[in-house]
């Protein structure tokens, strides 16, 4: 008998409705006119040798990816130009243990990392981020009995899937993250919640917790293991867990360099992840690829046996997709460069939508300054402010309409709808292309 496979599918929302056309390896997306450049961009290196010690098992590591210099901090947002190129500058020196697949980042500065005023990461102004938002605190509401019990979410960002959760089971809400605010979420439904501004690495300790939450905070931090017992300090060993984090076999698969960051220090494929929780003692029950496979969503309750059949890839395996990144983000690279040039040269007009961590991993990697006019985005609170590093002006849709851009570079493909809607209803019809 094979196999039993890894994750169970949760949550998806269909990929097929809402790419237009994507960029990325010439064996995904054939009958492309553009032709990769052999150079890489400047600063840039893949590379295959010893490298660090891997921060979970102590091992040695494998160097596999490097970019010289890219902002510290991808989503604060700078009021001038001249500030966001001010930005303290990190590095980017990927590495892999070939024993417990954990991809980390070599380079990682946390002094550099500044999460407080203005730093401004989320997504719900996007119907889509939002209708899934709602619909994953629901299920996890009817999934577990939260009513009039404490749910402290470490890393709650603005707090909105807290206050989605608590409204959906009747629980109490406590979010602790430096950059938190009440004044953001709708308290209007009488749900208990408080938050904390506070670091998430030290935390006081709170009584009787029903659920720890941990949303896209887990990649964020290098030592997870001192991390994780932190937590458990604070809250108990034996509370049950759930954890979301960017899935790293997507971004190996389609050489998503723009979706590597200095501030992500860790990156977890689903074994990697389960492997790492069960080193810690803790026991598996769900592990899902989540939001269109492009997260992963474990849940770790010490109070239930451990489903055996969730093993996940093999190091080797894991090495194989690893090794194929190379080329993949190669060809990805050349041709989304090919693209902004091409529309550039001619005098066109290009603009990407989606001012988060992703426009700024492209701009900085692939220099491409001058070909880019503007960088989009829905969120009211970023529009007047500039992209780390680059200094790129943000816009509100409505700008667009002065611009009149040839190409709009999406950079989820998640959203090609709604933006797709936007773009019709003011008039305009650019060329799309998403990233991923």
């Amino acid at each position: 008998m094979g196999a039993q496979p890894l994750w169970i599918e949760t949550h998806a929302i269909a990929k097929s409705t809402l790419v237009r056309t994507r960029l990325g390896p010439s064996p995904r997306y054939p009958g492309s006119a553009m032709e990769p450049s052999p150079s890489l961009p400047p600063g840039v290196a893949f590379m295959n040798g010893p490298h660090g010690t891997c921060p979970t098992c102590s091992v040695p590591g494998r160097a596999l990816y490097s970019v010289a210099r890219v902002p510290s901090t991808s989503n604060v947002l700078f009021h001038t130009q001249a500030e966001a190129r001010a930005v303290p500058m990190g590095a980017l020196e990927l590495a892999t243990c070939d024993t417990c697949g954990l991809l980390w980042n070599a380079a990682f500065d946390e002094s550099l990392v500044d999460y407080r005023e203005g730093y401004e990461e989320t997504q719900s102004f996007s119907p889509t981020f939002r209708s899934w938002l709602d619909a994953t605190a629901g299920e996890i509401a009817q999934e577990h009995q939260l009513e009039g019990k404490l749910v402290v979410e470490i890393g709650c960002g603005k707090g909105e899937f807290l206050a989605s959760l608590c409204a959906a089971s009747g629980a109490r809400g406590l979010g602790i993250d430096p950059s938190a605010s009440a004044g953001r979420v709708d308290l209007s439904s009488g749900a208990g919640l408080e938050f904390l501004l506070e670091p998430v690495g030290n935390i006081k300790p709170i009584n009787d917790v029903e659920l720890i939450v941990c949303r896209h905070t887990l990649e964020h931090i290098l030592r997870i293991g001192p991390f994780l017992r932190e937590i458990e300090r604070a809250c108990s060993p034996h509370t049950p867990l759930l954890i979301e984090v960017p899935d790293l076999t997507r971004v190996l698969a389609e050489g998503a360099f723009w979706d590597l960051y200095h501030e992500h220090a860790t990156y977890f494929t689903p074994g990697s992840l389960a492997r790492w929780i069960r080193s810690m003692g803790r026991p598996v029950q769900t592990l899902g690829r989540v939001y269109s496979d492009q997260n992963l969503m474990l849940f770790s309750d010490p109070g239930r046996p451990d489903d055996l059949q969730l093993q996940g890839e093999s190091p080797i395996e894991q090495r194989r997709a690893l090794d194929q990144f190379n080329q993949q983000a190669k060809e990805s690279m050349a041709r989304t460069s090919s693209l902004l040039n091409k529309i550039h040269a001619g005098g066109g007009t290009s603009v990407l939508w989606g001012a988060g961590s992703k426009a700024t991993g492209l701009l900085v990697t692939l220099a491409v300054e001058d070909q880019v006019a503007a960088v989009v985005d829905i969120n009211p609170d970023k529009t007047g402010s500039h992209i780390a590093g680059t200094g790129h002006r943000v816009i509100g849709p409505g700008e667009l309409q002065e611009i009149k851009p040839d190409l709009v570079l999406v950079m989820n493909s998640l959203y090609c709808d709604e933006i797709s809607a936007s773009l019709k209803a003011m008039g305009l019809a650019p060329r799309i292309e998403a990233l991923s």
